[in-house]
């Protein structure tokens, strides 16, 4: 078949996918098809969040191209994948691909385990890998951590936070992760206590890669630590505030210690760049929920690194030394919360369990979709809701409801998805003129005004005012000029990427039509873990089951990189 560029974008295929294939069969001396193929699937995979193209995955599928015959323009290409054997023999003879038959010659493509790379993407996972085996190496535990240990972490209190607290000091990299309310960010707390009382001059930092994710952190980080003994609290207290991810690496400040929150949002990319930055001798500590939605960008370090990690453990001719804790026990949704039981209904794919949770009542309401009062209760959800932000006099309170009541929305486009959500709040409020704020998005990073992607504010509509306010992690607002204001969205409603990092009172959480490819476990568990007290969901008990029935795996040789070089370690082959 012939397939001309403009007809692959309409296929899912950008151009850039199709520029790079035609560029590297471009003048090939016989028919590479399977290779122009190959080239744009694994361009097109890192746009959809894969560090690579599994072969295995693809070999003898149709790849959905329908071309049509081009005299300018137009790629080659087989109808379906070829066979295994073959794409792997035509790729290696293919001169545009490194493999270990040519010695990893620098080319285009990498070939490496039946996966095909961009150059650019394995040479990130390889940089990630190594770096974080780099850190792995032994250190001697310090002289007083037995004492302190007892005083942060009892053995009478959370045997696995005591684990995690040390361990962290036995080696320079630790993964602590756990679903919501497990104590994560109590547990990191009782670690940089103990880091701070063995050697108080040590510079520790906190990040997140969302603004909102960075102030939830220090949020709560400050109230987790009632408990501890005064001297050990005001010690934590003088600690720089968390920031952005990019913002610390704008900054680039010299570092011993540096704690990762929500670092299931880090994206290949990014996590190659902050290791690149990251002292030698500093501590790395990643933090988050390796169940949640990956990164909108490619990769999905946190979970590959748990997948390479998890049970894992190295005696040192002591007691062995996990390299990842997953903390079990939850906090914030005891044994008789419909929230509870629903998240980790969905977290094991118990699809029975997760619908008893979801007629139970309590917390948790369900508005199914297609119902006859669906679109009326979805409306009184809505207007209920946002009725303390509605009635804000000023901006501080405007400010605080947007911390009570959120509402999510598996996709930006459709019926009602973002747009449609803000579309319809913005005619029943902000245009009839009903309240005098409506909600906004910061889209990129500003290190001037200290905003960044992620950041929540309210844009006030009383006549002559026009401003804009910011929480920005201080005790005031950030108040600023419409023209100040750095590229900003509607957010009435915001996706269930955007909203992670953050937390609301209540949640109304929209899952997106049964037939929408988005529909993804990781998808409703993220969405529906941002309720505190109370979830409103509106779906359909089909699109329920499908997304409880699929699980997004991203192609990636990291967990893979990672097992082979620890289990070398270990005299294990």
């Amino acid at each position: 078949m012939t397939l001309r560029k403009e007809d692959g974008a309409a296929e899912g295929f950008s151009l850039v996918d199709l520029e790079l294939a035609h560029l590297l069969t471009k003048g090939a001396p016989h028919p590479q098809g399977g290779v122009a193929l190959a080239a744009a699937l694994a361009s097109r995979q890192r746009r959809v969040g894969h560090p690579c193209l599994l072969l295995e995955e693809w070999a003898g599928r149709e790849h959905g191209l329908l071309g049509r015959e081009s005299a300018h323009g137009a790629l080659s290409m087989p109808g379906t994948c070829p066979n295994l054997e073959d794409w792997l023999a035509e790729l290696r003879e293919s001169g545009v691909v490194a493999h270990e038959g040519n010695g990893g010659a620098p080319q285009p493509l990498v070939l490496e385990a039946g996966r095909l790379y961009l150059q650019r993407m394995h040479a990130a996972e390889g940089r990630v890998a190594q770096a974080l085996l780099f850190r792995m190496r032994p250190l001697e535990p310090p002289a007083g951590l037995a004492e302190l240990l007892e005083r942060v972490a009892p053995q009478d209190g959370d045997p696995l936070q005591r684990q995690a607290v040390e361990a962290v000091f036995q080696r320079p990299f630790h993964v602590l992760t756990g679903g919501p309310g497990t104590g994560k960010t109590s547990t990191v707390g009782r670690m940089l206590a103990v880091a701070l009382a063995l050697e108080p001059g040590l510079r520790i930092r906190l990040a997140a890669p969302t603004g909102k994710a960075a102030a939830r952190l220090q949020e709560a980080l400050g109230e987790s630590l009632g408990w501890l003994p005064q001297e050990l609290r005001q010690a934590l207290s003088t600690l720089p505030r968390a920031s952005t991810l990019h913002r610390l690496l704008h900054e680039a400040p010299p570092l011993d210690w540096l704690v990762v929150d929500e670092a299931s949002m880090v994206d290949l990319g990014l996590m190659d760049r902050v290791l690149a930055f990251l002292p030698p001798h500093a501590r790395l500590l990643l933090v988050g929920d390796a169940d949640q939605l990956a990164s909108v960008d490619a990769g999905a370090v946190l979970h590959h690194v748990v997948e390479g990690l998890a049970g894992r453990r190295v005696d040192e001719g002591g007691a062995p030394t996990p390299m990842v804790t997953t903390l079990m026990a939850s906090r914030r949704f005891g044994q008789d919360s419909a929230i509870g039981r629903l998240a980790l209904a969905v977290r094991t794919g118990d699809g029975e369990a997760a619908m008893a949770a979801l007629r139970g009542g309590g917390e948790v309401e369900w508005i199914q979709r297609g119902d006859a009062r669906s679109g009326v209760a979805f409306s009184e959800a809505l207007r209920k809701g946002l009725d303390p932000f509605i009635k804000a006099g000023s901006a501080a309170e405007a400010l605080a409801a947007l911390d009570t009541f959120r509402t999510i929305c598996g996709r930006r486009s459709g019926p009602q998805g973002v747009e449609a959500v803000n579309s319809w709040c913005r005619r029943q409020f902000q245009e009839s003129g009903m309240g005098s704020f409506s909600p906004v998005l910061i889209r990129v990073n500003d290190h001037v005004l200290g905003l960044a992607n992620g950041d929540s504010g309210v844009r006030e509509h009383a006549p002559g005012t026009g401003k804009f306010h910011f929480h920005t992690g201080d005790t005031q607002a950030l108040s600023l000029d419409e023209a100040q204001v750095p590229p900003h969205d509607e957010a009435w409603a915001i996706t269930v990427h955007q909203s992670q990092g953050s937390e609301a009172d209540e949640l109304l959480l929209v899952l997106p039509e049964e037939a929408s490819p988005l529909l993804c476990r990781e998808l409703l568990y993220t969405g529906l873990t941002r309720a505190r007290k109370k979830l409103v969901l509106v779906a359909s008990e089909a699109a329920l089951r499908q997304a409880l029935g699929n699980v997004t795996r991203r192609s990636s040789g990291l967990a893979g990189k990672l097992q082979v070089a620890f289990a070398a370690a270990e005299g294990e082959c």
